[in-house]
């Protein structure tokens, strides 16, 4: 069997966790679509029977995204791109849908405008937001870039709050390098138990 080195980055650990916890059944928040590249993957993955939610505050992140979705043919019907910030899933999901799996790329968009970033305080807000839609056993993935100001308070943010979860609801695990230099991203793979409250409260 041919061999390659597998820990080059956070992204094929990334892809590993597509892979192993999405089915063409389920339903998907790509929480920060960015180039699209989960999105494709993701909509790869999906069937018929299949939804994901794809969200970007910036436009140039939508039409970069369509691009490569309709480059790879990918037309299922239920891929939403939609050009909004990831606080208001509220308002494109029905009141009691529930979802399998949540990914975040906290930080800016690749080859975008820099000064763009995800933040802490809408961050906050949108990941509390998305372990309530969480299914039973649904996973949540955050990738953590926190080589900026703004990725660093969120780094912190994220820290403490992710600590405060009750373990009874959800089980949350923290993967990252620690022998590599200038801040390198880490991961949080959060799920949910499924012992856990079925209110959307």
């Amino acid at each position: 069997m041919k061999r390659y080195q597998f820990l080059t980055s956070i992204h094929p650990i990334i892809d590993r966790y597509i892979e192993r916890f999405i089915i063409p059944e389920s339903t998907v928040i790509d929480a920060t679509l960015g180039n699209g590249q989960d999105t494709l993957k993701i909509a790869q993955r999906l069937g018929p029977k299949g939804r994901l939610y794809s969200f970007d505050i910036q436009k140039k992140a939508i039409e970069r995204s369509q691009q490569l979705l309709e480059e790879a043919d990918i037309k299922l019907p239920k891929i939403e791109l939609i050009h909004d910030s990831h606080i208001h899933f509220d308002r494109y999901l029905a009141p009691e849908e529930r979802v399998d799996f949540i990914i975040y790329n906290l930080g800016y968009l690749p080859r975008g405008d820099k000064s763009i970033t995800t933040v802490a305080e809408s961050t906050l807000q949108s990941v509390k937001a998305g372990l309530l839609r969480l299914k039973p056993y649904g996973i949540m993935v955050i990738a953590v870039y926190h080589g900026h100001e703004a990725g660093k308070e969120e780094r912190d943010q994220l820290a403490q709050y992710l600590s405060t979860l009750d373990q009874r609801q959800y089980h949350v695990f923290c993967q990252q390098f620690i022998n590599q230099k200038n801040n390198p991203p880490f991961l949080y793979l959060i799920e949910r138990a499924y012992n856990s409250a079925d209110s959307m409260e």
